[in-house]
């Protein structure tokens, strides 16, 4: 049946075969050849496949029903679902997994279950599907293949650059700029002219109050660690904003700008520099770095030092690092000069990476923008 933009109106179960594996998860083999598929449809790997082909495949169970397009041999679990053409018909396999893409918010409404969301076998067959003329779809296809290789070039700079960011970072914070001679310390091997010191020594530092303020009406931000994003403090609609007087009357202190604030409890190594005035919870703690310590130096030197931190935190169900723990860290402190030297080469590439993320967040925004359009058939394909 044709809408009226010409498009065929249809089921996926009308046109394509949709199976479940027969694998459970336990049978993944570290070693296996072939990929696994396992109910969230991440990959594990499996000595044997039972697919060879192009195929869609779906989760069965979980939070989130993305598609994953994917040819050649594949095992699959029990509570996923491949889907192939029943025959030679006028429907692209790739065309019904950009539409997938597309309808994957409607395929989690549409999936039961309240501890574990589940998506059966008959919601999947029954579920709509539109499509146009051969020849629109190739050009649909096409054109969100292209984004989709821009997306993997970004995810690939992004991954080398990281490297390249972890290599550097454990160089020049051990080795430093242009020594040739080298002492051991606690901290391991650097350069004759550094000095081992805890951040203590040569910072002073504000741990926040336990009191947490009751009115968020004022002008500082309230920053917490989820607002800390690749080493860097990000500011958006959930933040919220602290006045000085409420700060006051919970017994908490103004963090000021150019500090050093760092996780505390859980997940540690989390690291940014403050680029204005700011109020923390009790899971950050701060550094004022003194005029003989770069602030973009501490922060790579305490990211570095995030083993030291996971072995030396109170170990309850959450660990954690109080004051003179934290303080007690030590880091190798080369000449002013040189820490701002390091600390601009690591800043560069953090920038680098930054704009990489930016630039495929927006590839990621111009993706989903074109689907609504072309999807829902508001903008015609030429």
């Amino acid at each position: 049946m044709k809408n009226k933009n010409n498009w065929t109106a249809s089921t996926i179960g009308e046109l394509f075969e949709v199976t479940n594996g027969k694998t459970n998860t336990d049978e993944a083999v570290l070693n296996g050849k072939y990929p696994l598929f396992d109910r969230s449809i991440e990959i594990k790997y499996s000595d044997k496949f039972l697919f060879d082909t192009e195929a869609v495949i779906l989760p069965g169970e979980g939070k989130d029903f993305i598609p994953r397009y994917y040819i050649g041999k594949f095992d699959l679990h029990q509570r996923a679902y491949a889907i192939f053409p029943k025959s030679k018909i006028d429907l692209s396999l790739k065309f019904l997994y950009y539409w997938m893409l597309y309808k994957s918010q409607y395929l989690t409404k549409m999936a039961v279950g309240s501890t574990v969301k589940s998506l059966r076998l008959y919601m999947l067959k029954n579920f709509p599907l539109e499509f146009p003329d051969h020849k629109s779809q190739e050009k649909i296809t096409n054109f969100f293949e292209l984004i989709d290789k821009k997306l993997a070039k970004a995810d690939q700079i992004i991954q080398k650059t990281e490297t390249l960011k972890q290599g550097l970072m454990l160089e020049l914070l051990t080795k430093g700029l242009g020594h040739k001679k080298f002492k051991k310390t606690k901290i391991g091997e650097i350069p004759d002219e550094w000095e081992v010191m805890s951040v203590g020594q040569i910072c002073d530092c504000i741990v926040p109050g336990r009191n947490k303020p009751k009115i968020f009406n004022g002008d500082i931000p309230w920053i917490t660690i989820p607002n800390i994003q690749d080493s860097r403090i990000q500011y958006n609609e959930a933040t919220k904003y602290v006045s000085r007087q409420e700060l006051k009357n919970c017994g908490n202190k103004i963090i000021p700008a150019n500090s050093v604030i760092m996780s505390c409890v859980g997940d540690f190594g989390i690291v940014a520099v403050t680029d204005r005035e700011i109020a923390i919870n009790q899971q950050l703690h701060a550094f004022l770095p003194s005029s003989k310590l770069d602030q973009n130096f501490l922060k790579f030197s305490l990211i570095l030092q995030k083993d030291f931190m996971e072995n030396l935190a109170t170990k309850t169900s959450v660990p954690y690092l109080n004051k003179t723990s934290c303080n007690s860290i030590p880091i190798a402190k080369p000449s002013l000069e040189e820490q701002r030297k390091i600390g601009t080469i690591l800043f560069s590439i953090d920038h680098k990476i930054l704009i990489e993320k930016m630039n495929k967040e927006k590839l990621q925004i111009l993706k989903k923008g074109l689907m609504q359009d072309i999807f829902s058939q508001k903008v015609k394909i030429n």
